[in-house]
Order: C-alpha cells, then structure tokens, then sequence
C-alpha cells in the first residue's frame, strides 16, 4: 500500500520504470538489483500485496479493485498501480467484471507491468476504465494518466479494450500488446477507444496481435 514505514518490492526488471522515479513520489528502482523501494508515504501499490496472483486462473478483480480503491484515495502525489513478474516468467493476471473494470484509476496514475505480464480480462465490460466519469466540457480532467508495458487480451466478451472517460484528457498509452483484446469478439469493440473530447492523447510504440 502507500502508507506505512519503508518497504521493497522486488520487480522483474528495470525496463518499465529506467531507474526514474514515477513523478511525485518517493520510489526508486535499483538498476543493478532491480528492486523497487518506497519509503513512508509512498504511492506505489503492488496488486500483489492486495491478494492478486498471476497464475492464470485465479480472479483477481476484487484484489486489483482494492489496489485502485487505494491508489485513488491519495490525496498528494502520482500513484502508482503496479503488476509485478519475476525475470524471465510469465505472468498472467485474470480478472473478471459485467459493469465498471477493477482496473478504474479515478485520479491520475500510472498503470505499470513488469516483462511477462499478460492481464486477461475473462469478464463481459472493458477491460479498463480510464478516468472519472460524468465529466462534461465545462469541467474536462487534464492530469496525466499512463499505462504502460501491458499485454492485453480477453476471452472474448470484452466490450472495449482500454476505455477513456469522455473529457478525460492527457493520457499516454505506449509499449502495451493489444493481443486478441477485445479485436477478433466483435466489430463494435476497440482495443483502446477514447469516448470524446480526449485531447493530448499520446498513443505510440504499441503493438496489434491476433491469432
């Protein structure tokens, strides 16, 4: 969690994160050990610490939901949600949902997976809800939202991919695999689809995959 005194947590590699520092916090990751250390007050929360487990048939919504409860309840910094994998493993992370995603950051955050992550979304909604909803023009949310170095797939009744909130503004979206997620279900269903009056999108370095 993002509270408490100093903590580590070990992590695949150091690719996701390069040794910097996500903004506002107080995390480093070390480039020779590849360990991510917080001390107190830190905003990185490790779905694992929460109950999450990447064996690949577990459901993990409610444990991801409690990493994100938590992560949005910060009221200073740039929190974190992490999904962690050991070196040269992969790592499935299934979770399943009818309604609004477990994956739900509210305030802006970063979405990080280490190398090997897959999160597989067994569930009949999107696979991520990015941002508050019931915004209009009149009151747009312009801080920065990342997801980052996910592979993203679904069994198939995914009604959406990523999906940003309409006015919600300043995301980047890079170095993710999009692999069957939600493409081949229905020609209604994007892997990503921002809903409107979504301006400063960064979108790159991403990659399509389908079977």
């Amino acid at each position: 969690g993002g509270s408490g005194g100093s903590y580590s947590l070990p992590i695949a590699t150091t690719s996701v994160l390069g040794g910097v520092k996500p903004d506002g916090t107080n995390c480093t990751v070390n480039g020779s050990t590849g360990v991510f250390t917080c001390g107190a007050g830190g905003t990185s929360f490790n779905v694992t610490n929460y109950g999450a487990k990447s064996d690949g048939s577990t459901n993990n919504a409610t444990a991801i939901a409690a990493a994100f409860t938590a992560s949005n309840a910060i009221s200073a910094g740039y929190p974190t949600v992490y999904f962690p994998c050991q070196v040269g493993t992969q790592c499935q992370y299934n979770l399943a949902g009818a309604s609004t995603s477990a994956i739900h950051p509210t305030i802006a955050t970063a979405i990080l997976c280490d190398t090997g992550v897959t999160l597989n979304y067994t569930g009949s909604a999107h696979i991520m809800d990015i941002g508050p909803s019931g915004l209009t023009s009149a009151n747009p949310y312009n801080k920065r939202f990342r997801i980052s170095g996910c592979t993203l797939t679904d069994s198939g009744a995914a009604t959406q991919g990523i999906y940003i909130n309409p006015w919600v503004t300043t995301v980047e979206v890079d170095n993710n695999t999009f692999y069957d997620s939600p493409l081949s279900a229905s020609s209604t269903a994007f892997g990503l689809l921002a809903a409107g009056g979504n301006w400063d999108l960064n979108i790159h370095d991403n990659d399509c995959m389908v079977d």
